[in-house]
């Protein structure tokens, strides 16, 4: 194609074209069937969507999820006071020793709660926000799905994954472009025990087919490279996670390129969110230069508004979220 266009053969060009898509010579070759069926993969063109303003809200399946993994859980709580008081603490505490803005050991206890108390907590107030602006993402990036229930597996590599936070984003996008159950092989990765059974928890659920391709790992260079052979596309996912102050970003950029040097062949790409306050992304640009060559498809800081409940007549949350798209080369 890209020779008969140099040329200015167009005729020729759409005569050619035209023969992948004759159903004869499908019905011939079986080759021919197996790229109807993959062609999306051989798409060269990254095209990345227009932000559309709206207003995001649970889908069905996910306001289902979030109510039974955690919210009537904390509802239903003997200490808690609904709104004011949740599991014994009211919202001040919770947000700023309890999960500490979303840095705190989740391992350790605090009080009368559990590590998984804490985890439970931390969804209700920074999972469903941060699954919004993934699912914006998601939205503007059209790769993703064109891998999806063809050849090969999806690896979604979720770094700092905490309760499985951008798979469930993930999985709803894809469930409501095919309207079926979804797979993908997906690789949780989190320093805390905690977080990790939860992501397995969240993950758990009746639209995510699960046929023993899920693993849950503490750091990236514990992956199994096994288990990427199939692979027909690659996605390290970083969500928040350039803002840890316990981050290693020179050994998470090592990781990520052994990785590539694995699997050179495969479609590679970092999908990064993160505050925009300036501080908190200086690891992600120090990050960025531990990299080999890489291309910069999409960058954006963009307002993602969001309600917690669907159909709300409530003024929308706000938050600025950066976000960027590399592709490793």
């Amino acid at each position: 194609v890209a020779l008969l266009e140099r040329l200015n053969h167009h005729e020729l060009k759409e005569q050619f074209q035209q023969l992948f898509e004759n159903d004869e010579l499908i019905g011939k070759h079986h080759l021919l069937n197996i790229y109807q069926q993959n062609k999306h993969q051989f798409t060269a063109e990254v095209v990345i969507g227009e932000g559309i303003e709206k207003i995001y809200e649970p889908s069905v399946f996910t306001e289902e999820l979030f109510e039974d993994k955690f919210l009537r859980y904390i509802r239903t709580h003997e200490d808690t006071v609904w709104y004011q008081v949740l599991l014994g603490y009211d919202t001040y505490t919770i947000r700023k020793k309890i999960i500490n803005f979303g840095q705190a050991h989740f391992d350790n206890t605090y009080g009368s709660l559990t590590a998984n108390d804490i985890v439970k907590l931390y969804s209700y107030f920074n999972m469903r926000k941060h699954y919004y602006s993934t699912l914006h993402l998601l939205e503007r990036f059209n790769r993703i799905h064109n891998f999806h229930q063809t050849n090969g597996r999806i690896k979604f590599i979720d770094v700092g994954c905490g309760p499985a936070t951008s798979a469930i984003a993930l999985i709803d996008h894809l469930h409501a472009i095919n309207g079926n159950s979804v797979s993908f092989d997906y690789f949780g990765v989190d320093y805390y025990t905690s977080m990790r059974e939860e992501a397995a928890n969240m993950m758990t659920n009746e639209v995510y087919l699960n046929d023993g391709s899920v693993m849950y790992i503490k750091r990236l260079g514990n992956i199994d490279y096994e288990l990427l052979s199939n692979a027909n596309s690659i996605y390290i996912n970083t969500c928040y996670l350039f803002a840890s102050d316990s981050l290693d970003e020179e050994e998470l950029a090592h990781d990520v390129m052994n990785i590539r040097r694995a699997k050179e062949d495969i479609p590679f790409y970092i999908l990064f969110q993160n505050t925009t306050e300036h501080s908190k992304n200086v690891k992600y640009n120090a990050f960025k230069g531990f990299l080999g060559d890489f291309k910069v498809l999409f960058g954006e800081s963009s307002l993602i508004r969001y309600n917690n409940r669907r159909n709300s007549y409530h003024p929308p949350t706000e938050e600025t979220v950066a976000f960027e798209i590399l592709e490793l080369l």
